[in-house]
């Protein structure tokens, strides 16, 4: 902060400190005093002939962060020493955890620490050097004091995305805070709440991932990189002593290796390692739909939004910006972007939609968005903004989205009005309650060690997901082509045929074998009693001689218990099986193969972990 006073002439005045003085012509004088976060500067003392003022906020200079980096850091080398003579070298997070705990030391994260390492690895561009500091030394006395997790309730608008460029990673934090329980339950200690309260009374978090599709929970210590004493990236809105937003930010960084790798992504698979659920990216059949302005797509929407499944848009990114429609009529990209300012929309960002309409009488097409990102206002300025009369003058539509004239964070849009300003869009299938099962396995030589042999007693619809290694944060260059297919022999062992595939929707799986070079894959389907046993194959069409995959079965029913209707068992086929040459009938011949396996039921937040041939939860 540039803090500058003129005093009139004959002040009798002494600066202090750091303050600057000059006498002007005029026979005044100008004090000025630079004042940084969390400092006190003396300015001056003595008798003052009136005044004025002029204080102005300045960015910080790169010389007064590295300072800042460098004192920060001899205070994590204290704490760092301090951990080490208790734990000694190369122990286990989970023990300098316990060590921590138990001694009341600070919990430094030796591997992922606050360095600029952290920080530049897997950016392109070199990142700034930043201090990292601990909520303690960013804040306050009385507002250290306050440090929670959560302090104001979580909301989509409470969110801070600060200035790292993971818009898409804020985006999809925003779109899952529409469920706040789900947000919360990130956060739970795998034991009991009250080990919780201990680890973070002692600088450890906790966040649970859906990691390649493995559940896995991350621990991370609270040193965060700031600037004007604030987090410099994530944070929560208006409160710096509220945490939530800018550890998960750090944890999910800490996934990949650092906050370089995580500047930009897409925004479904954000929400997919988030929820654990399935998405699927419509961008295609945006795009067609915008060229040929059909409504087929409209109508899945429409499908999706009553089942409750959460349906999320993106505008284009200040370099795409001429591929929105709208744009084209703007004629360039200058003009194009004061479109989209006048709009109220920001470049680059994720919209997560809350509610889809059709009304027949008008043949009116309608959806309602959040707008967390407004820095003013969040309504838009085109038809069906809340200033608009038709509100007023078509009562059934307003009872249909509850509306509210006041800013209450949405904006609506007409669908070709959409199709103008977004360039794409996906859907998240959460699903209330669900039993949530993992197994792991291998493809060698694109044969998978492990397959899924599923019998059913009634008829029921299970989601199966394949997740392979994020490229994110590895060597990686590209994904490898994978699918799922659903086999069964109509109430037979072998022959078996296969009849459905994984395709571009989870919703829409097709009998074409469709391979997707994508990390994850998923299909809905419906496994009856007559045609069981089905088998679930795992495929692959990759270079790499190995590849480690994730089978996800997401099921209405609890499965592996003696009152189970659904029984599924870990099989594996030869390599020279007919099926790995997409054929689609082939001899099912099996054995039984040993299979790692989550199991996590509705009401537990973190699953536990077996062994077996059979998915089996309990002792039969």
């Amino acid at each position: 902060m540039r803090v500058q006073f003129v005093f009139g002439k004959e002040s009798k005045l002494k600066v202090l400190e750091n303050a600057q003085m000059e006498e002007l012509q005029s026979g005044s004088y100008r004090v000025t005093v630079t004042v940084y976060p969390m400092e006190t500067e003396l300015f001056v003392e003595g008798e003052a002939n009136g005044y004025t003022s002029n204080i102005r906020a300045q960015p910080l200079s790169e010389d007064y962060l590295r300072d800042m980096a460098k004192q920060d850091n001899q205070f994590v080398k204290l704490e760092t020493a301090a951990l080490y003579n208790v734990v000694g070298d190369n122990a286990p997070t989970d023990a300098m955890v316990k060590a921590c705990v138990q001694t009341g030391l600070k919990f430094v994260d030796f591997a992922f620490p606050p360095d600029q390492k952290s920080l530049q690895i897997g950016s392109l561009l070199k990142m700034k050097v930043l201090p990292w500091e601990r909520p303690c030394m960013f804040l306050s006395d009385a507002n250290a004091e306050q440090v929670r997790l959560f302090r104001n309730g979580v909301h989509p608008a409470n969110i801070d995305e600060g200035d790292l460029g993971d818009s898409w990673l804020t985006g999809a934090m925003a779109c899952l805070a529409e469920f706040p329980d789900k947000i919360r339950d990130l956060f739970r200690h795998p034991e009991n709440v009250e080990e919780g309260k201990k680890e973070r009374a002692n600088g450890i978090y906790r966040v649970t991932f859906n990691k390649n599709g493995w559940w896995m929970n991350v621990i991370v210590d609270d040193y965060l990189p700031v600037a004007g004493g604030r987090p410099k990236f994530g944070r929560s809105k208006g409160d710096p002593a509220e945490l939530w937003v800018a550890i998960l930010q750090k944890a999910y960084a800490k996934v990949f290796g650092g906050y370089g790798f995580i500047i930009a992504g897409d925004p479904l698979h954000a929400l997919q390692d988030l929820s654990g659920f399935p998405c699927s990216s419509f961008d295609n059949a945006f795009v067609e739909s915008t060229i040929n302005e059909t409504y087929e797509l409209f109508e899945h929407l429409l499908q999706y939004t009553s089942t409750g499944y959460q349906l999320v848009f993106t505008t284009p990114t200040r370099e795409a910006i001429m591929s929105a429609r709208g744009a084209a009529a703007c004629g360039s990209p200058a003009a194009a972007e004061v479109s989209f300012t006048k709009a109220n929309l920001l470049l680059g960002h994720t919209y997560a939609v809350l509610k889809v309409g059709y009304f027949p009488q008008t043949n009116l097409r309608l959806l309602q968005f959040r707008n967390p990102w407004s820095t003013s206002k969040s309504d838009w300025n085109g038809p069906w903004n809340k200033r608009d009369p038709n509100w007023k003058k078509f009562a059934e539509i307003a009872n249909y989205f509850n509306f509210d004239e006041e800013d209450d964070g949405t904006f609506y849009m007409e669908w070709p009005d959409v199709q103008d300003y977004f360039v794409g869009c996906g859907v998240c299938f959460l699903q209330h309650p669900v039993y949530d099962y993992r197994c792991r396995g291998t493809f060698f030589q694109n044969v998978p060690t492990t397959c899924l042999e599923i019998s059913v007693r009634r008829p029921i619809i299970l989601n199966l997901m394949l997740s392979q290694e994020d490229k994110r944060g590895t060597d990686k260059a590209e994904n490898s082509p994978i699918m799922i297919s659903v086999a069964h022999g109509c109430g037979q062992v072998s022959p078996m045929r296969v009849d459905l595939n994984s395709g571009f929707d989870n919703d829409h799986p097709t009998p074409e074998f469709t391979f997707l070079q994508s990390r994850d894959v998923s299909m809905f389907y419906e496994f009856l009693p007559q045609f069981s046993p089905y088998l679930v194959v795992p495929r692959a069409m990759s270079t790499y001689p190995s590849l480690p995959y994730t089978m996800g079965l997401l099921s209405p029913a609890e499965i592996g218990t003696d009152a189970s209707d659904v029984r599924v068992a870990f099989r594996a086929l030869a390599p020279e099986n007919r099926v790995f040459d997409n054929y689609q009938n082939f001899n099912c011949e099996t054995v039984a193969t040993e299979t790692e396996f989550q199991a996590k039921s509705p009401n537990q937040f973190f699953p536990d972990i077996y062994v077996g041939t059979i998915l089996q939860t309990s002792n039969q």
